[in-house]
This record gives structure tokens, C-alpha cells and sequence, in this order.
């Protein structure tokens, strides 16, 4: 596991074949807020719900309808 210290405002930038995935701490103070900006490909999910629940399997162009990515 790689462990980065960023302060607010500082981001980390994860290049993939897809595009970049850009995390980025939008507060520091209390809980920490983290804004990720990556490419409509990439699932993105806290860890506790990914171990509640499985998502089904839903192509893009329904997610956009149902105001998903």
C-alpha cells in the first residue's frame, strides 16, 4: 500500500489506460473529504458498500440515464 500525505487542496493523480484519476482532499479538518474526477469507465464505490452489496453489471448509457456518471 503506498501512503501519501496531502494537505487540502493537493491532489494525486493515477494514470490508467483509461484516462487519469485525479484524487484530490478537499478537507482536512475532522473527517477527510476527497474529491476523485476519473473517466466514466472506472467503478468507484466506498469499500463498505462494496462489501454489502454486489452492483449489477449496468452499461454506461443507463448509469447517464439514471444520473449516474
Amino acid at each position: 500500500m503506498l501512503v501519501l500525505k496531502r494537505v487540502k487542496d493537493e491532489s494525486i493523480v493515477i494514470n490508467t489506460s483509461d484516462g487519469e484519476i485525479r484524487l484530490m482532499i478537499t478537507n482536512a479538518s475532522g473527517p477527510v473529504s476527497v474529491g476523485i474526477d476519473a473517466p466514466r469507465v472506472c467503478n468507484i464505490r466506498r469499500e463498505e458498500v462494496t462489501s454489502e452489496q454486489t452492483l449489477p453489471d449496468v452499461p454506461e448509457q443507463t448509469l447517464a440515464q439514471i444520473g449516474g456518471r
